[in-house]
């Protein structure tokens, strides 16, 4: 399913290592905002994708590796965005920084330097009970 919506949209993903130890993040240059700071892996959604479509290829432009199996765990909207959040395991020793913004495996205890909304969306990705989150976001732009 394509998705249409007059909201800017993205994806962001974390692929954690397979003991769950261990995510896969991305220190950000933009926005500004966030320039510095650590997120999960993303951006937006092209025109004709899938959030399914772009997780796979955001994640493979910024991290040299392709993961097909992710799974949506969460959808946040705010008033001029919405954003699909997926979750993955993998073999996080495989990925390497492919832009101007620098991959990190950091360690899930150790969350430090991260947008604030991580300290929720890391701990809610790795709970398996959560199948399908949707937060509402009111006043944030970014």
């Amino acid at each position: 399913m394509v998705l249409s919506d007059s909201k800017i949209q993205y994806v962001n993903g974390f692929a954690f290592s397979h003991d769950e130890q261990k995510v896969v993040l991305i220190v950000k240059n933009r926005p500004r905002i966030f320039k510095g700071l650590k997120n999960g892996v993303g951006g937006k959604i092209e025109e004709g994708e899938t959030a399914l479509d772009a997780i796979q290829r955001e994640f493979f432009e910024e991290t040299g590796v392709q993961v097909y199996n992710w799974e949506l765990f969460l959808i946040q909207e705010g008033e001029y965005y919405k954003m699909f959040c997926f979750r993955t395991t993998m073999d996080v020793s495989q990925v390497y920084t492919k832009t101007d913004e620098e991959v990190v495996v950091n360690d899930i205890n150790k969350l430090e330097g991260v947008i604030p909304n991580l300290e929720w969306m890391i701990p809610m990705a790795l709970d398996k009970e959560v199948q399908l989150a949707q937060v509402s976001i009111k006043d944030e732009k970014f």
